[in-house]
């Protein structure tokens, strides 16, 4: 009997709850491997074996030890498409099991096929997931060998995709921590809406969705409409928010992917819900920037400011260019005066040299605080 010992042990104690009996099952070989009797599991059941040898319908033992290991009781074969699995036993007085006995027989072999049959979804979907880790994340060369594998899972690898890449975060903004049964209910959710559209593929890491939309078929406009849609139906039903992230149409969805990616992150630390990459020019330049050339660039932009007030100064600077170097915008969200302000951005003019009231200069303060922010 293919069949785990968590699973069998499940199977027994099922039963044993509806019938109110001590329940054994036994493999092929009449080796016990549940029991309500946990001192039985692994012990031989010489009734279950006779019934396995000679094709017995069922098998009274009325005594116990009549048969090696076994206890009086009825005992069934569990056949699933024809083939004997194993065998069902139930410990007691013949006149106390026999009444319930074919239905024991029917209960055990259906929940045995429903087993058999979760294992092999079980495999179908860790093969669909090894296949799409090798084409997304890992960039598989297409073989025709490749494209084949896909084709057997309903993918098609060889056309041109929009790639979408997701992260759920919590409605406070991520604050706390998302539980993972509500992340598994956010990833269901998408995967159906997405699986529904022909073409669509749906897959994930640990703390990623990705979306592949067929780019034949849909626009970039369609995905956008479709991760807000994501977006809103996960804050109505699920509680949780999706932020994320488009590359651009590829056939190469693993540079898609980390265009998407690239993208999500992006929209995380701008606090927006959806950002294209082709929309995140600045960041992808400060990415490529050294760090040492990156430090430099800030002792020179903020000399004059200590070491441990850069940050506070960098907020305000951030929330004055926000508001388009508006005094009186600024400084109600900073919850501050707007003379008080002002003499703090004359106090930073002093201090560095540079105005931040000019545009030059407004400039390289702008691009500090992008700095400083990743």
């Amino acid at each position: 009997m293919e069949i785990s010992a968590s699973s069998a042990h499940d199977i027994v104690t099922e039963i044993s709850s509806i019938l109110g009996q001590n329940v054994n099952l036994m493999d092929a070989a009449g080796t016990i491997i549940a029991s309500t009797d946990p001192t039985r599991v692994g012990t031989f059941h010489g009734g279950a074996a006779a019934i396995i040898a000679e094709e017995l319908p069922e098998l009274v033992v009325h005594v116990d030890d009549e048969f090696p290991g076994a206890r009086r009781g009825l005992n069934l074969p569990v056949r699933v498409d024809g083939v004997t699995q194993g065998v069902i036993g139930v410990t007691g007085s013949y006149d106390d099991v026999i009444t319930f006995g074919h239905v024991l027989q029917k209960m055990t072999e259906i929940l045995v096929r429903e087993n058999r049959d979760k294992q092999a979804r079980d495999v179908q979907v860790r093969i669909r997931e090894r296949f799409l880790a090798e084409w997304i994340l890992e960039g598989t060369p297409l073989t025709e060998a490749f494209l084949e594998r896909g084709q057997r899972l309903g993918i098609d690898a060889g056309r041109r995709y929009w790639v979408a890449a997701g992260q759920v975060e919590g409605v406070d903004g991520g604050r706390h921590p998302v539980d993972q049964r509500v992340i598994d209910r956010a990833n269901r959710l998408v995967r159906d809406r997405l699986e529904s559209m022909p073409g669509g593929v749906f897959a994930r890491t640990p703390n990623r969705l990705i979306c592949l939309f067929p780019a034949e078929a849909v626009s970039v406009d369609d995905v956008a409409e479709f991760l807000r849609g994501a977006d809103h139906e996960l804050g109505r039903s699920v509680g949780v928010r999706l932020v994320s992230g488009v590359g651009d149409e590829t056939g190469d969805v693993r540079r898609g992917f980390l265009q998407a990616d690239k993208a999500l992150q992006v929209a995380a630390r701008r606090r927006e819900r959806l950002l294209r990459y082709g929309e995140i020019a600045l960041e992808l330049i400060l990415d490529e920037i050294a760090p040492e050339a990156r430090e430099a660039f800030l002792a020179r932009v903020f000399r004059g400011v200590p070491t441990d007030q850069v940050a506070a100064w960098a907020h305000v600077l951030e929330v004055y260019y926000a508001r388009e170097g508006s005094i009186q915008e600024a400084a109600a969200d900073l919850l501050m005066h707007k003379n008080t302000l002002g003499a703090r951005l004359d106090r930073l003019h002093a201090l560095t040299g540079l105005n931040p009231r000019s545009r030059s200069d407004g400039v390289l303060f702008q691009l500090a605080t992008q700095l400083l922010r990743r």
